[in-house]
């Protein structure tokens, strides 16, 4: 990714307002996968034992904690 790619992307994540929801709110996401990755949705909750919801929820902490919260929500610094 170049420098000019990434500084633009800095400049639109600084720029969002965040999604207008309160704190405990919920919403729903709807995702188009492929077979494949139904399939290991399914297979990976089945393994862990948790829902294919919470699945979601950690990879996106996991993800989120390796770029940095601090990258994530510069406004905050």
């Amino acid at each position: 990714m170049t420098r000019s790619v990434m500084e633009a992307r800095f400049r639109r994540l600084l720029s969002f307002g965040g999604i207008g929801m309160s704190e405990g709110e919920t919403r729903k996401l709807t995702a188009v996968l492929k077979r494949e990755h139904h399939e290991l949705l399914a297979r990976i909750s089945i393994l862990e034992g948790i829902s294919k919801t919470e699945l979601i929820r950690r990879a996106i902490d996991a993800y989120a904690n390796e770029i940095g919260m601090e990258v994530l929500f510069p406004a905050r610094q």
